[in-house]
């Protein structure tokens, strides 16, 4: 059946489908719901019809939206929390299992910057505003009324919507590393690690505490993955928690948890039986074993956090050195495979030797990286985060404001954004009846300033 035939088979149970898709038609914009299909499994969602859309050129630019954007049509009177939390909270599955059985495979993913509901409900708006309210939600949700969409003004009511929703969050505030449409800079310094890691050769990233290498990474792994590069993550703070022996087990457990997303993103890879990884020489083989069965991928071994791995080696060298040892037997018996290290500090590749007096044990590591320093922002980069972010906040930063944020934070990304979000929330209420775009200037950061240093310095400690 074609995609017209099935649009107009949803149309006829969800009406209100059909005005909003017609709402948003533009000459650039003539198919806006693009794969349709009533939710039958989700026991929280019973009769509701979801449609992955996109808004069009204009909306998209306006919020730094890209791509498709997943609408629920919830034909009850009374909307529920539980409905709320599915759809904020599990839209990617939702949306993966309907295409699933619609295609056989998962062809579209939707937004995790919107979702939107359309209900019949006429106290939806105010539900959803109070449940966004209390957090947790993963999505912002938008909420409008059956009512809302019709006539000429459904598009103005949707952005206003939007508007009162998206336009008062923070989005400078990130505790977790992060990746995509919110990683911003480093474009140079990804490109040398691409073209490293595609010669073979194994590298280590170090920086200052919170300038973030770990979003680096995150960033590699995910920019890499459909080049056929899989790149897994093992984050050596687990050492805190668990013993020495485990860590070879989190190893390889992380590289088949990839080699499975990989696998399930279309890509040929062979898998094999699952065995038993719990010393550094099987974690050695099985690396090997997997890496000459997956010959048209790169694998790349980042170990995260190697600072903690320093101090493992200070009390017990023996064991740092096995699995050291281990991780550069892998790369060496494979020419698909290499290493990848972040840390504050890069003794732990510097020396011959790990540990002291009668434990000390030869460095297996030692000569094998080639270092990169993980460098503050230049202004550029910081005028394009605060930017990049306020544009969907409704915000943009002058000249001289950006100029007074590099200089206060000197470039280091996570105070970038930590000082832009005091900013953003002292403006809140200036933003809030703006009717377009508001302009932060040189002035408002100065009234924050003294209070973001006071802060700022019991960050960095």
């Amino acid at each position: 059946m074609g995609l017209q035939n099935v649009r107009q088979r949803f149309f006829a149970r969800y009406p209100v489908a059909e005005r909003f898709d017609k709402a948003l038609w533009t000459q650039d914009n003539q198919t806006p719901s693009f794969f349709v299909s009533e939710v039958t499994a989700h026991p929280d969602l019973k009769n509701v019809g979801l449609a992955l859309v996109r808004l069009g050129p204009r909306i998209e630019r306006r919020f730094a939206i890209s791509g498709e954007v997943a609408v629920f049509f919830a034909p009850w009177l009374d909307f529920q929390r539980r409905s709320y939390n599915a759809m904020s909270a599990q839209v990617s599955k939702i949306s993966d299992d309907l295409q699933k059985a619609a295609f056989g495979d998962v062809r579209f993913s939707p937004s995790l910057k919107l979702v939107i509901v359309v209900a019949k409900d006429p106290s939806v708006v105010t539900k959803v505003s109070d449940w966004s309210q209390e957090g947790g939600s993963r999505t912002p949700v938008v909420a409008i009324t059956e009512a809302s969409i019709s006539g000429d003004e459904a598009v103005e009511s949707l952005l206003e919507a939007m508007r009162q929703r998206l336009g008062d969050r923070d989005l400078y505030r990130a505790q977790n590393p992060v990746v995509g449409d919110d990683f911003f800079g480093r474009a140079g310094l990804l490109r040398d690690l691409e073209t490293s890691i595609r010669g073979d050769e194994n590298v280590a990233i170090f920086g200052l505490r919170r300038s973030g290498k770990t979003s680096v990474i995150r960033e590699l792994k995910r920019s890499m993955a459909a080049q056929g590069v899989i790149v897994s993550i093992t984050d050596m703070q687990m050492l805190e928690e668990v013993p020495i022996d485990q860590l070879t087990t989190s190893v390889m457990s992380s590289l088949m948890e990839d080699l499975r997303q990989t696998k399930q993103d279309g890509q040929r890879v062979h898998i094999g039986t699952d065995a038993d990884v719990n010393t550094p020489l099987s974690l050695a083989d099985r690396v090997r074993k997997v890496a000459s069965r997956n010959r048209s991928l790169r694998i790349v071994l980042a170990v995260d956090e190697v600072e903690h791995l320093v101090a493992l080696a200070k009390h017990d060298p023996k064991s740092a050195k096995a699995f050291l040892g281990a991780l550069r037997s892998a790369s060496q018996a494979a020419d698909n495979v290499s290493l990848l290290f972040s840390g504050v500090a890069n003794t732990m590749f510097l020396s011959s030797a790990l540990g002291d007096g009668d434990a000390r044990q030869d460095n297996p590591m030692f000569g094998q990286v080639a270092p990169t320093f993980l460098r503050p922002f230049a202004e550029d980069e910081t005028e394009a985060l605060l930017n990049g972010l306020g544009h969907p906040m409704f915000l943009h930063w002058s000249d001289a404001a950006v100029a007074g944020v590099q200089g206060w934070t000197g470039g280091l990304p996570f105070f970038v954004r930590d000082l832009a979000s005091s900013v953003a929330a002292h403006v809140g209420h200036k933003r809030s009846l703006a009717t377009d775009v508001y302009t932060v200037e040189q002035s408002e950061l100065d009234e924050v300033i003294e209070d973001w240093r006071g802060r700022a310095a019991q960050l960095w400690l």
